[in-house]
């Protein structure tokens, strides 16, 4: 296809050169080293108004607990069983080692402290945002108009869930290695190619790939500059342009591969057949439609969109429509406009993973999903209304203050944004008053509040979780241990069970019923229960309490040896377990190996001087051991 443009046209040359932007070396001689670190000053102090907030923030109990700070291995920091852990774990959806080690590094240095672990997120997005600036600065030579992508990219507030969110960490190293891996890249094809630059874009997408295994689409993203703005193709064959980029598809399908194991391990794959027939798909084809609104107008955003039970067709066929639209003009402006394609095609094509075409989890989409493809869509904004703006002889005093309004809308809407952040029940109510229906957060905000031991208000939302989703099964265990708290026993017991009637091979809702019997002295029944949930293969967090806990029952039966079997089992997986060492202890005591305990307790008490449980144990060992001396 040639791009070649007639001479008789100056407004067509004129768009050319607005599509291609002058070259590296134009800006080198033009633009001093002075004004492109003012612009990455500005772009950091843009940043941080909206974002350093975030330092006074608490982590939310929507995977910032399971990740980071209830986390029994991560939240100890960096450890050799941790950096095990990192590299062999599936948990929670993806294999994504470079996440575990960064949020273990956080808990070395900061411990449990929330407002650091969020201040490294902002570190880590300004760093996004520089990439940003500089990558397409290198790619295009076009200095305001890298830097009006990267303030977008900077403030925009769909980027607010990304930076906000502990948990979703994974978001900015995958952005941070996705953009050094194009930067590398552009040294490679610059550098006549070199070797050394190849190799190390490989080394930065392998590193993007174990942060975050949706980055599987950059060889994709890799073609598509190659055609613009880097012109390769198709002056260079595709097929040479393919081969060259295999070893980057051998990891795509490496980490796509993997992620599908711990996806279907962890249970993560959705069973779509509860939904209205066609609202799977039609949900791809809506989701991408709502993506661009909200890019376009981002008012009502939520931290979950729980998935739709069904879509009209009508919906599901404008959606088609808009998509198909846009698609034929950015085609149909090829030639004159290659930056449309390029952006739109990267748009729809890095988003693809997190598309829903697999559903998995309980989200319908989600605003993190847009961190990396959004960029897609500002270059093509920005690019097509600046040759727009030179074509019709735009003043550029009126351009920047077009630009310099927008940029600050958005700030300031995102400042409002991040402040919902500031605790889960902030975020939760937000997000249900946007929504409506939302089991999900309505069964979240019952568990927060349950913590704040504002147990009446959070059986309201346990209950409307249940309304909405009768199959919920942790709806049905956290309400019955909110009633048994509020001494409701009768009441708590019946939801335990109910749970266990409806799904009798479940091992977690079986496990959650022992607990709940141990809570009523119910000792025989609660042995029984735990027996029966490790014996039916209990999820690894809960094996070592299960065990523990039987223990400590045996220990109430008088059966001291049992006790001391099952409670050691529970120590060599989770050595920590304080109740367990205490109860390890007593069970010494009372099979007579009193100085094994003692020992045991003064460990325990040089940890712990003020726990009263260990004076306690404490005091009954040493006075068995006095009567045993006399």
């Amino acid at each position: 296809m040639s791009r070649k443009t007639s001479t008789k046209d100056p407004k067509a040359r004129t768009s050319v050169v607005m599509a291609r932007g002058p070259q590296p070396a134009a800006v080198a001689s033009s633009d001093s080293n002075r004004l492109l670190w003012l612009v990455a000053l500005a772009l950091c102090a843009l940043t941080l108004i909206v974002f350093l907030q975030t330092a006074h923030f608490d982590f939310i109990n929507f995977d910032d607990d399971r990740y980071v700070s209830e986390h029994p291995i991560i939240s100890k920091g960096l450890t050799l069983d941790g950096i095990k852990y990192a590299f062999t774990s599936y948990r929670y959806f993806y294999w994504h080692p470079v996440t575990w080690l960064s949020h273990m590094l956080d808990c070395q240095l900061f411990g449990l402290n929330a407002g650091w672990h969020h201040l490294t997120n902002v570190v880590l997005h300004i760093a996004n945002v520089l990439l940003v600036f500089f990558v397409l600065l290198r790619l295009t030579g076009a200095c305001w108009r890298s830097a009006l992508v990267a303030a977008l990219c900077a403030v925009h507030p769909l980027r607010v869930e990304s930076v906000a969110w502990v948990a979703e960490r994974k978001d900015l190293l995958a952005g941070l290695f996705w953009m050094l891996t194009i930067w590398m890249y552009v040294g490679y094809v610059r550098g006549h190619k070199a070797k050394k630059e190849y190799l190390l874009s490989l080394l930065m997408f392998l590193l993007a790939v174990m942060s975050k295994p949706t980055v599987v689409t950059l060889p994709f993203a890799l073609l598509l500059l190659d055609y613009w703005p880097l012109e390769r193709w198709p002056s260079t064959s595709i097929v040479s342009l393919l081969k060259e980029k295999i070893p980057f598809f051998v990891l795509s399908g490496f980490s796509s591969v993997i992620t599908y194991i711990g996806q279907k391990q962890d249970g993560s794959v959705a069973d779509v057949s509860k939904f209205a027939p066609g609202t799977h798909y039609g949900n791809v084809f809506l989701s991408y439609a709502l993506y661009l609104r909200d890019l376009m107008w981002p008012r009502s955003l939520s931290v979950l969109y729980p998935y739709p039970l069904s879509i009209p067709g009508q919906t599901v066929l404008l959606s088609v429509a808009i998509l198909a639209t846009i698609t034929a003009l950015v085609f149909w402006r090829l030639r004159k406009s290659p930056y449309l394609v390029m952006g739109w095609l990267w748009f729809v094509g890095v988003l693809v993973p997190m598309s829903g075409i697999v559903a998995s989890g309980g989200a319908a989409r989600a605003d993190r999903f847009t961190y990396i493809p959004a960029i897609g869509i500002f270059v093509m904004i920005v690019w097509g209304v600046s040759a727009a703006a030179m074509r019709y002889s735009v003043p550029r005093y009126v351009l920047a203050s077009v630009s310099i309004l927008v940029v600050s809308l958005l700030a300031a809407q995102s400042w409002v944004q991040v402040g919902y952040w500031s605790d889960s029940e902030s975020l939760y109510k937000r997000s249900i008053a946007i929504t409506g229906r939302n089991p999900i957060l309505n069964f979240n905000l019952g568990a927060a509040l349950d913590r704040k031991h504002r147990f009446q208000e959070a059986e309201v939302y346990y209950r409307q979780t249940l309304l909405e989703d009768p199959g919920f099964r942790n709806g049905y265990t956290k309400l019955g241990i909110n009633l048994l708290e509020q001494g409701r026993h009768r009441e708590g017991l019946d939801l335990l069970g109910r749970r266990v009637r409806l799904w009798p091979e479940d091992p977690e809702g079986i496990y959650n019923l022992a607990i709940g019997l141990e809570q009523m002295d119910r000792v025989p029944e609660a042995i029984q229960a735990f027996q029966k949930a490790l014996l039916l293969g209990l999820p690894e967090p809960y094996v070592a309490p299960a065990h523990a806990s039987l223990g400590q029952l045996w220990l109430v039966s008088g059966q001291n040896q049992a006790a001391l079997k099952e409670i050691e089992t529970a120590l060599t997986t989770q050595p920590d377990l304080l109740e367990a060492r205490i109860n390890r202890a007593l069970a010494l005591a009372t099979l007579g190996r009193r100085q094994e305990s003692a020992e045991e307790l003064a460990r325990l008490r040089e940890s712990n001087p003020n726990d009263q449980r260990i004076v306690r144990v404490w005091q009954y060992v040493q006075s068995q051991l006095k009567a045993n001396a006399n």
